[in-house]
C-alpha cells in the first residue's frame, strides 16, 4: 500500500489518483471527500499540496 506520489500517506495510490482526477475536474474538496470516503480535511490538505506543486512548476 505504498503511495509513490505522496510520501508517508495512509491513502492508497488508487485513491490518490482518483483525487487528482477530481481535482482536475474542478470538484470541491467536500465533493471529492464524499466520493472517495476520505476526510474533507485530508482532501483539503492534498488539494493545497497539488496547488503548491502546480504553482512551483509554472
Amino acid at each position: 500500500m505504498i503511495n509513490k506520489y505522496y510520501k508517508r500517506s495512509k491513502i492508497s495510490e488508487a485513491k490518490f489518483r482518483q483525487l487528482i482526477r477530481y481535482f482536475s475536474m474542478d470538484f470541491t474538496a467536500t465533493d471529492a471527500a464524499e466520493l472517495t470516503g476520505i476526510s474533507r480535511r485530508s482532501v483539503t490538505d492534498i488539494y493545497g499540496r497539488l496547488r503548491h506543486k502546480i504553482a512551483r512548476w509554472s
